[in-house]
């Protein structure tokens, strides 16, 4: 086990964020049981919105870099969903990883070390039933290798949502989430 000098807790401690619940404002609603699963998800109503339009814009698949951050809350670690950059359009999942990478890349020299990071990955999917299939797993081993990095898959026809993750070492589950809003 790395043991943390008191500085390197210091620093890590002002980069994870609060809890949702934990911050006035805002209105946490679970929409599934999150059980024995070890980190939650919150994923922020107003960009659950945009990604939602964004799929039904133009009938074609759409790929995203979703940002956000990591924290630790009283019962366990969560990933907070707060924004996406460099949403695109395409005409094949196959091009998944060509549109991502570059968008990872971006995200990441721009970021400012107090602001949001890259969390995973978003698919607009038309017809998937929001299902993860073989080039959207591909595509997120290859470019989102951090545990437990969502993956939010949205089916505009269907109106299916789901967001899928995996842990260390482990095959990918359907995750339990819960939305953030303005209360």
């Amino acid at each position: 086990m790395i043991e943390l000098t008191p500085e390197a807790q210091a620093k890590l401690a002002e980069r994870l964020r609060t809890p949702p619940e934990e911050t006035p404002g805002l209105q946490v609603r679970r929409l599934f049981e999150s059980g024995d699963q070890l980190v939650r998800f919150y994923l922020y109503t107003d960009v659950v919105e945009e990604l939602a339009f964004a799929s039904r814009y133009d009938g074609r698949y759409c790929a995203a870099v979703l940002t956000g951050g990591y924290g630790v809350g009283p019962e366990r670690g969560f990933i907070e969903v707060t924004g996406f950059a460099d949403l695109e359009y395409i005409d094949s999942l196959d091009e998944l990883y060509s549109v991502l990478r570059p968008a990872c890349d971006a995200v990441i020299r721009k970021a400012d070390p107090a602001g949001d990071v890259v969390v995973g990955m978003f698919v607009g999917a038309p017809g998937s039933e929001a299902r993860l299939d073989e080039e959207m797993a591909r595509a997120h081993l290859t470019l989102f290798n951090v545990p437990f990095q969502p993956v939010l898959v949205l089916d505009p026809d269907s109106r299916s949502l789901a967001l899928c993750s995996r842990g260390p070492r482990s095959t990918f589950f359907d995750a339990a989430f819960s939305v953030v809003s303005a209360a």
